[in-house]
C-alpha cells in the first residue's frame, strides 16, 4: 500500500497545478461599445419644444405626496407637476415602498413652467440609480426660480410594474432655514 501512494504522490501537485492555471473556457467576446450598465431613457424632445408633449402627463403631486402608478409600456415616460416658492431646496424620489421589485427607472427635473405653459427642454436635473436599488433619487435640488416644474419617470424595461411617483419634498435645508432648527 505505501509503495502505491509513493507512485501517485506526484500527481497531487499536478492537480494543483492545473487547477490554478489558467481558464480553457473562453468568455463571449464583449462587443465594442456594449455596456452591462443599465440604460438611462431620455425622454424624447418634442417638436413642439414642451418637454410634456413627449410624455403621459399624470398631474399634480403636492410637496410630500406621491401618486402609486404603473407603467404599460416600453419606454415609457410619466410626468407629474409639482410647485415650489424661489430658492426652495427640494429632493425627490421614486420611492420602494409600493413599487415593484425589480424596477430600474430614469428621473429627470425640468421648468418652471413658463408664460405660456411650456416646461421647455433643458433638464434641470437627472438620475438614474441613487435611490433603492435600480430606482431613481434627486437627493438635493435648488430651485432658485419659484413655480411649477416637472418630474418624469421613465423605464425601458418596466411594463406592468407598479412604482411610486416622485415625491417631491423639502429638503432639510429648507426646513432648517424655514422653522430655524
Amino acid at each position: 500500500m505505501r509503495h502505491a501512494w509513493n507512485r501517485l504522490w506526484w500527481l497531487v501537485p499536478s492537480l494543483l497545478v492545473a487547477a490554478c492555471g489558467p481558464s480553457q473556457e473562453q468568455d463571449a467576446p464583449t462587443q465594442v461599445g456594449s455596456s452591462t450598465q443599465a440604460i438611462l431613457y431620455t425622454p424624447p424632445v418634442p417638436t413642439s419644444g414642451n418637454l410634456v408633449d413627449s410624455t403621459a402627463y399624470l398631474g399634480p403631486v403636492g410637496l410630500n405626496g406621491a401618486v402609486q402608478t404603473q407603467f404599460t409600456t416600453n419606454p415609457q415616460y410619466l410626468s407629474f407637476s409639482f410647485n415650489v416658492a424661489a430658492g426652495a431646496k427640494v429632493s425627490l424620489e421614486v420611492t420602494h415602498l409600493g413599487s415593484s421589485m425589480y424596477l430600474d427607472t430614469g428621473l429627470f427635473i425640468y421648468g418652471p413652467r413658463n408664460t405660456s405653459g411650456s416646461y421647455g427642454t433643458t433638464v434641470l436635473a437627472q438620475d438614474d440609480d441613487a435611490g433603492y436599488g435600480q430606482l431613481s433619487k434627486v437627493a438635493s435640488l435648488t430651485l432658485a426660480q419659484g413655480g411649477e416644474y416637472l418630474a418624469v419617470v421613465s423605464t425601458g424595461t418596466g411594463a406592468g410594474k407598479k412604482f411610486v411617483s416622485p415625491r417631491p419634498s423639502p429638503s432639510r435645508a429648507t426646513l432648517t432655514e424655514r422653522f430655524g432648527e
